[in-house]
């Protein structure tokens, strides 16, 4: 199959009949960095990823905070206190009367344990629900993490090769140019030959500075994945057959896999339930409460107006039932408020299950065209080399124009970026899939890093 190499070499070949230079140009660099390598990278360093495993131990918190109310609940309590006293008996013999200032404190413990309470049992049933979203949400982006690591990574070969194929591109059309002038300065060609040609190595030096420039901007986004700048990434062979990873798709059992495994359904489906504990709750609204007590305390007087002080300690233990009876209408309020909020969770839930329904069924109408586009793609390669031979041939026997050259020379080298950008497209579409089906994992890309070619440039 064509690849990249054998485009930039035939085109120079043809165009000026020496071998290119570029390939000699600038130092070797080390060992190429792999799809695993930059994985790992990503994992490490992404701050999309970083947030969320730091959100998740946030999430993961509403389940001990909702249990805490069921445990016992022990408080302590300290006053200071400073008495003005007045008491008058006249009519009493003997008693003690008159005027007295002094202080006092007390300090006490209370214990509360919750034993009927449906509120804070809905509650925990709840958080329990939104520690399984939280759950989820992390697995959704370490698959995404996944697919972008892949994606990053494709690209910039992509990108190398649009620049490796703008630059083969812009030595051919120079070359070209080059010929035609010099036919033109003897009267061998027109005037609007020369200027054709012109134009073509124009264009071709813009579409170089533009495939480099986009090189530099998708190196940047992998670097901002992975926090490392890689001087040199493994290849995908060109005689790699991509379609071998589509082997294995049969679109009923793939279509009921993502039906039955998509996380973010898997997540809907569970905030649906949390929608329905959020209606438990505000109903319990209407149920009683009862709580054991038990409160522990003393008491101290630094005097009094009879003149010593006094020192005292109690225990009380008892069940406080509290009954609702009114409260304006606020729990009516707020149940009928929860229930719209579970019919809007209910239509969301049948919104994401369509949605994911039909980018499953897009992705394998993608796979399933996917072989073909490849194969008549690589074909279109091929066809083109010869194409663009035959008229650089015709050309230097005076039955070519030059425009036939040029045009053939762009043919070949858009058809060669086409063929590129549907080979990586069809390992993407892969991950995607996989992803749909909530199936993503290091394997997969393990899988395609098998069948990259790493060396010494």
């Amino acid at each position: 199959m064509p690849n990249k190499y054998n485009v930039v070499l035939i085109s120079c070949l043809l165009a000026v009949w020496i071998l290119p230079t570029q390939a000699q140009e600038g130092p070797s660099v080390g060992l190429s960095s792999d799809l695993a390598e930059i994985l790992d990278d990503a994992r490490n360093n992404d701050p999309t990823y970083q947030a969320t495993q730091l959100r998740l131990e946030a999430d993961l918190e509403a389940l001990p905070e909702a249990r805490s109310f069921l445990f016992p609940q022990l408080s302590a309590n300290i006053a200071g206190n400073e008495i003005n006293e007045s008491f008058s008996a006249p009519e009493v013999p003997f008693v003690t009367q008159g005027d007295a200032r002094y202080s006092g404190h007390s300090y006490g413990l209370q214990l509360r344990q919750v034993l009927f309470n449906p509120a804070l049992f809905s509650q925990v049933k709840r958080a329990r629900l939104e520690v399984e979203i939280a759950q989820a949400g992390l697995e959704i982006a370490s698959q995404d993490l996944l697919l972008r690591a892949a994606q990053g990574y494709f690209e910039v070969l992509l990108a190398s090769d649009s620049l490796d194929l703008a630059s083969a591109n812009l030595e051919s059309s120079e070359e070209q140019y080059r010929q035609i002038e010099s036919r033109f300065e003897v009267g061998l060609a027109t005037r609007a030959e020369h200027q054709q040609a012109l134009a073509r190595w124009q264009t071709a030096i813009a579409n170089e500075i533009i495939a480099r420039n986009n090189m530099r901007n998708i190196e940047r986004f992998l670097e901002t994945i992975t926090g490392t700048r890689y001087s040199n990434l493994a290849d995908l062979p060109a005689d790699t057959d991509v379609s071998i990873i589509l082997a294995d798709i049969d679109r009923v059992a793939w279509i009921q896999l993502i039906e039955q495994n998509n996380l973010s359904l898997y997540q809907q489906q569970l905030r649906l339930e949390v929608a329905g504990r959020s209606v438990d709750i505000e109903k319990a609204g209407h149920y009683p409460t009862l709580e054991a007590v038990v409160n522990h305390g003393t008491r101290v007087n630094d005097g009094s107006i009879p003149g010593p002080g006094s020192r005292g300690q109690s225990t009380d233990a008892s069940l406080q039932l509290s009954i609702p009876i009114f409260s304006g209408g606020r729990v009516r309020s707020r149940v009928r408020s929860a229930n719209y909020e579970f019919e809007a969770a209910r239509q969301d839930l049948s919104n994401v299950r369509s949605e994911i329904n039909r980018q499953g069924e897009a992705l394998l109408d993608q796979l399933s065209s996917q072989k073909q586009t490849v194969e008549a793609l690589a074909k279109a390669v091929e066809a083109n080399e010869l194409a663009l031979e035959a008229k650089q041939e015709g050309f230097a026997a005076g039955i070519e124009t030059n425009l036939n050259v040029l045009d053939a020379q762009r043919d070949l080298f858009q058809t060669s970026l086409d063929y590129s950008r549907a080979r990586y497209n069809t390992l993407i579409l892969r991950l995607q899939l996989e992803q749909a089906a909530g199936n993503l994992s290091d394997t997969h890309l393990g899988q395609l890093n098998a069948l990259l070619v790493t060396g010494s440039n």
